[in-house]
């Protein structure tokens, strides 16, 4: 897939299935579901976000990496689960 030769990475296999078989969806209630060509990694697409992140207070930074890394761990389940 060009997106991984692109990227220097493989994709999760449920990603790439969806992709090939989607092209993603575009907006989609409050999520972006990119299409291939759109992917990229995410300091690059949003590095102002990147920006502010590192500006935050420690105690912030450490808050949010905890609720993010419990949700990001939670999709990966279920994706894994099919």
């Amino acid at each position: 897939m060009a997106a991984e030769e692109r990227l220097g990475a493989r994709l999760r296999s449920a990603y790439r299935n969806f992709l090939l078989a989607s092209n993603g969806f575009g907006y989609v209630g409050h999520v972006d579901l990119l299409h291939v060509d759109e992917i990229g990694w995410f300091a690059e697409r949003a590095p102002g976000l990147v920006e502010t992140w590192n500006e935050l207070d420690d105690s912030y930074r450490e808050m949010f990496e905890r609720s993010f890394a419990a949700l990001l761990l939670q999709a990966a389940r279920r994706l894994d689960a099919g």
